[in-house]
């Protein structure tokens, strides 16, 4: 097991602090490309939000995933463990892979 670092963001006013999560050690290799973050849902403390992205994305490239605030597998350590590993499988930033679609809404 191995430490993994991240930005927690505190309401009400967003103020950082630094935080840490102990995840397999292979995760804490693949977070070393990624800058994590996370805060808690504004109107719903039993929610937590975690962001990642690949450090040569763009902010707005961010992936996120919500956890239940408890344990069971949509907990915070479950979810932040699974999104560090899609965002590592990707090969490129979200915007890079968008296709325009056209869709007809006058139906």
């Amino acid at each position: 097991m191995g430490t993994v670092k991240l930005t927690q963001f505190i309401q009400p006013f967003g103020k950082r602090k630094k935080t840490s999560v102990e995840l397999p050690d292979e995760v804490c290799e693949m977070s070393k490309g990624q800058i994590l973050s996370c805060e808690m849902m504004p109107n719903d403390y039993s929610k937590v939000v975690f962001y990642s992205r690949k450090k040569e994305w763009e902010e707005e490239d961010e992936e996120c995933e919500i956890a239940n605030n408890g344990p069971g597998d949509n907990s915070p350590k479950n979810v932040l463990e699974q999104l560090i590993r899609r965002v590592n499988q990707m090969q490129d930033a979200p915007q890079d892979t968008k296709e325009a679609v056209d869709i007809d809404y006058k139906r």
